[in-house]
């Protein structure tokens, strides 16, 4: 099995993650804008939350993110999906009591997010919430 791992993101790992925030996956399933995220905006909030990012790593090469602060979510790259990453990155740091937001229509986020022990108990416009 290929070597999965979490690492601290840092300010070097902004062009990466602006990549996959920018995804039209990733965006049609966005809570806070289906726009396109611009550079700068991008460099403004990585200055407040960059601790609360976790780089994912498969064999080194860079998949995804998760972030941890509020709430728990996962970000991977085009290439990264599909193949259980998500899954492997996820369980290194879910804990009891976290929650995640749903998009209505994320099939893939809500099959991983149950299988991980997550259950619907409420919901906000447009999306589901999640709590383990």
């Amino acid at each position: 099995m290929a070597s999965l791992k979490l690492r601290q993101a840092t300010m070097d790992d902004a062009k990466d993650l602006l990549s996959w925030k920018n995804d039209p996956v990733t965006r049609e399933f966005s809570i806070v804008t289906h726009d396109e995220i611009k550079w700068e905006n991008h460099l403004k909030y990585l200055e407040n939350h960059i601790q609360d990012i976790m780089i994912i790593e498969l064999d080194g090469r860079k998949c995804g993110d998760i972030r941890v602060d509020d709430e728990v979510s996962i970000r991977l790259a085009p290439e990264c999906r599909g193949k259980g990453i998500g899954y492997r990155a996820l369980k290194m740091v879910v804990e009891p009591g976290m929650i995640a937001h749903i998009v209505y229509g994320n099939v893939a986020s809500m099959r991983l997010f149950t299988k991980l022990g997550f259950m619907a108990f409420d919901h906000g416009e447009g999306y589901y919430k999640l709590k383990l």
